[in-house]
């Protein structure tokens, strides 16, 4: 299990570093810029009061595609786990049970973290405006990287229509921005954990640059249930409580 952990973590580290590496890489290839004035799904402020938010300094800074227009961009790319092996699985799938639950909270599976993760700005944002949620997630994922401090509003409503991946990418940047803490952190993925991704407590500490002091555990724990409870009175993605399977035992069938 431990192992496990492990895994998730270097994963999620390793998501975080190829967005930096991508937008760094962006000025020695054609990039498509984002024009001004361009439609961008607009969220509600989901931070409520924001100044007395643990996620206000985030937001105030303290590939080939379908050739054919009419059809969405991502269209030929797998939706679901269904029929795909468990080995292989970006998220540590151990069983059908748990496929499904990673479809069910946003998580890209194997085909779709190589095409969206490697897709341009634009193209994510076609595919966005046309609807698709983990497009969305990507993109202000990127933006976010980029200093659009307005994309962790973005990221929240998409937590709130059921998207867990999109609160794993707003840990990922606490965790490495200078905008962000260790704290802030944990609190985020303490909340991922209250909505039901039990694997993430194994990750959590290798995510971190450091451990926290037990004082500051304590205070992001309050932050973590004054998350969770302004995303449940939010949340538009059926069962609040969504708990991850537990994975087989060992020797049980799949």
């Amino acid at each position: 299990m431990a192992s496990s952990g492990f895994r998730i973590s270097v994963f999620i580290v390793a998501a975080v570093l190829a967005s930096w590496a991508y937008l760094h890489g962006r000025d020695a290839r054609e990039a498509q810029p984002i024009a001004e004035g361009a439609p961008v799904a607009q969220a509600p402020d989901a931070l409520g009061d924001v100044e007395s938010s643990p996620l206000w300094s985030l937001r105030n800074g303290t590939g080939a595609g379908e050739t054919n227009a009419t059809l969405a961009p991502f269209s030929r790319v797998p939706a679901s786990r269904f029929g795909m092996p468990l080995a292989t699985d970006p998220f540590e799938a151990e069983s059908i049970e748990e496929q499904r639950w990673l479809d069910r909270n946003g998580f890209p599976n194997e085909a779709q973290l190589r095409e969206y993760s490697t897709a341009s700005d634009g193209l994510l944002r076609v595919a966005a405006e046309r609807g698709d949620r983990l497009a969305r997630v990507e993109l202000d994922g990127r933006l976010l990287m980029q200093g659009d401090h307005e994309a962790v509003d973005r990221l929240l409503a998409s937590a709130e229509q059921g998207s867990l991946y999109a609160l794993t990418k707003l840990a990922s940047y606490a965790a490495v921005s200078p905008d962000g803490s260790p704290a802030l952190a944990y609190s985020i993925s303490r909340v991922q954990e209250i909505r039901g991704d039990t694997r993430i407590a194994l990750a959590r500490n290798l995510l971190m640059a450091r451990p926290l002091e037990p004082m500051e555990e304590a205070e992001a724990e309050l932050d973590a249930l004054r998350m969770a409870r302004d995303l449940e009175a939010r949340f538009k993605g059926g069962n609040f409580r969504d708990p991850r399977p537990w994975p087989p035992l060992k020797g049980a069938p799949r």
